[in-house]
């Protein structure tokens, strides 16, 4: 399998002319100075170049041989960082004989003729379109990457509001605290939920305390760790509550990564300047792909209006960099055009799919695994050995790693990594000096320290029991008027008298078979296979709501009684669900899914049924009945 793979990914870097003589990893030193010694090149060295008269050809086409190698080798481990390496732009090899520089500002073009703003205005068309703004209304450029649509957008915000506040979740991507600092802005950094997106709550008390100051926020369309999506619609809400008016706030939208992926999923949360957003960027080389770190950065026109003309380059100085490439627009309009709208939804999907089925893999073998909704980001433990860390170049952080599966990414790839990480966390864990690294820390915890008074389950749902039975817990403090009853020698201290025995036994035979890890593998296996039912329906256009740390998937109320029926349905109001215990596989949910698509089509074929509106149980963004998927 890693032959074939590594066939693949070579055939778009390895040189088609010379190719088998350079892959040597010896030089003869006769090509340089005529002796015959052998030179062994490492690849780590820099260039070898000769002091007065330059390197040899073949010295360097060898330097160069060995180095593709070592890249297709990267590549083919290549799981922890946001960047597409599946692409292939051998038609445009022929630009690299040109110097393309798209210095000042794209619209009004400069006297450096030889750039490619005609190609930069397509991709921004294409992107004000994508986020729903007038060509006429909206300003942007192609930058060298995500950092740079920071500084760009920021800037804007502060020069909206000298005095203005930056508000921004401590899980925001390192640049911002950055620019807080280059720009010597006052920065509130905002605590985060589990899933890595703004405390809305935190947020609204910050708002409050400092309403004498305007406030620009930078809020993350997914993170850089988790992928977690801030939640634009209830912080414009927030700032309302709070007597911000939009002439008194700025938003900035760092959407690095999802900012394009998101338009292409229905169900997502909808990015978009009909809503009152001052800026988004986006990187060109992480979704798109491109040989160049670029990006996009999209503002509203009417903040561009204290601009410098600059007589030298016969523009306006309007971008963070003076020179830029040329080469990276064309790169961006050739993907985009190639690609096309179905073409990017198709690669979009497909990374979810495939980070659904790497956090399945590793729930299935007992390792807790995080994936967001709309999200390609996979969050699990750290793995303690580094070398291990490197070879497959996960970004790690604290007590977390993650794989970002992008489109060169495939299953296989994904195996092969859940395989050895197995193998060695077999080897790291065996002999009790290393134990996996907690990654909850953030997690809803239910404790006694904690002040709570009880706590209760029931037995027979979760664990499993043929009799109906629960554990009640409470403190001993609140059991102190009690009544002694002679006639069974004990307390009156339970609600019921007669209390089944088995119940016990079986609640402690199954806790003692499973153990911790069994029943941690059973937990994760429910919510992974309750993933995979939200995604099937999702998929299939059929907006599905699944809670964090749940396994109860909520969908759309059937009209048909008999098949609700059938598949034991519990159906209230608009809504029904499936709670994905144990017994339930994915085979099963595929059986449920496949007969719903099938009845479905025909329940609402004539028009006399439509889909139930359930937006007022689960919120808008999970319903996709004919209402809200207009307003998408």
């Amino acid at each position: 399998m890693e032959n074939s793979m590594e066939k693949n990914v070579a055939m778009f870097f390895i040189p088609t002319t010379r190719a088998t003589e350079l892959l040597s990893t010896e030089v003869s030193r006769d090509n340089v100075s005529g002796g015959k010694e052998k030179l062994q090149i490492d690849i780590e060295d820099k260039l070898a170049i000769t002091e007065f008269n330059g390197e040899t050809q073949p010295n360097l086409d060898s330097v160069i041989s060995h180095y593709i190698q070592s890249l297709n080798q990267t590549n083919l481990r290549f799981l922890g960082y946001p960047t597409n390496q599946n692409f292939n732009y051998d038609t445009l090899a022929p630009l690299l004989h040109f110097h393309l520089n798209n210095v000042g500002d794209p619209f009004r073009g400069s006297s450096f003729s030889m750039n490619s703003t005609s190609f930069e205005v397509c991709v921004l068309d294409w992107f004000a379109n994508l986020w729903e703004i007038e060509k006429s209304k909206y300003w942007g450029y192609v930058t060298t990457g995500g950092t740079e649509g920071n500084l760009h957008g920021i800037l804007v915000g502060r020069e909206k509001f000298p005095n203005g506040i930056l508000y921004a979740s401590q899980d925001s991507h390192y640049s911002i605290f950055k620019i807080a600092r280059m720009y010597r802005m006052q920065c509130m950094k905002v605590s985060t939920l589990v899933s890595g997106e703004i405390d809305c709550d935190e947020l609204k008390t910050l708002l409050l305390a400092h309403k004498d100051k305007p406030a620009i926020i930078n809020l993350n369309i997914g993170t850089t760790m988790k992928g977690g999506v801030d939640d634009l619609d209830l912080v414009i809400e927030i700032l309302k509550e709070c007597g911000f008016t939009q002439d008194r706030f700025y938003i900035h939208c760092d959407g690095a990564l999802f900012g394009i992926m998101l338009p292409f999923i229905k169900q997502a949360p909808k990015i978009t300047f009909k809503k009152p957003i001052g800026s988004i960027t986006i990187s060109g080389h992480k979704f798109l792909g491109c040989p160049i770190p670029c990006g996009t950065l999209i503002t509203r026109q009417q903040y561009i209006n204290v601009l410098t003309d600059v007589e030298y380059i016969a523009s306006r100085d309007v971008t963070i960099t003076g020179s830029r490439s040329g080469h990276a627009s064309i790169f961006l309009w050739y993907a985009i055009k190639r690609k096309g709208f179905m073409g990017l939804q198709s690669e979009v999907h497909k990374c979810i799919a495939n980070a659904c089925h790497l956090q399945h893999r590793l729930r299935s073998a007992g390792i807790g695994a995080m994936l967001n909704k709309f999200s390609n980001i996979v969050v699990f433990e750290r793995p303690p050995d580094e070398d291990f860390a490197r070879k497959w170049s996960l970004a790690c952080e604290g007590n977390i790693a993650h794989v970002v599966v992008m489109q060169h990414v495939t299953t296989e790839m994904l195996d092969s990594f859940v395989d050895e990480f197995l193998q060695k966390r077999s080897i790291w864990f065996e002999d009790g000096r290393f134990l996996p690294l907690c990654i909850a820390s953030d997690a809803p915890k239910i404790t006694f320290k904690k002040p709570i008074g009880s706590i209760t389950i029931s037995g027979h749902k979760f664990l499993g029991c043929p009799i109906p039975c629960g554990t009640l817990i409470t403190r001993q403090q609140y059991i102190n008027v009690l009544t002694d009853v002679e006639y069974i020698a004990s307390r009156d201290v339970t609600i019921t008298g007669s209390r089944s025995g088995h119940a016990s036994i079986f609640l402690w035979y199954a806790i003692k078979r499973k153990g911790f890890m069994g029943l941690q593998s059973e937990v994760h296996k429910c919510i992974a296979n309750a993933c995979h039912l939200q995604h099937r329906l999702r998929s299939a256009g059929i907006g599905a709501m699944l809670n964090k740390f749940s396994n109860i998937v909520v969908f759309e109320r059937p009209p048909d009684e008999d098949f609700a029926r059938k598949w034991s349905l519990a159906c209230e109001g608009n809504i029904a669900h499936v709670v994905v215990m144990q017994h339930v596989t994915t085979e099963m949910l595929d059986s449920f899914v496949d007969e719903f698509l099938q009845k479905r089509s025909i329940w609402f074929e004539d028009g006399r049924f439509l889909p139930l509106c359930i937006a007022s149980d689960v919120g808008s963004r999970h319903c996709a009945c004919s209402i809200h998927n207009s307003m998408r």
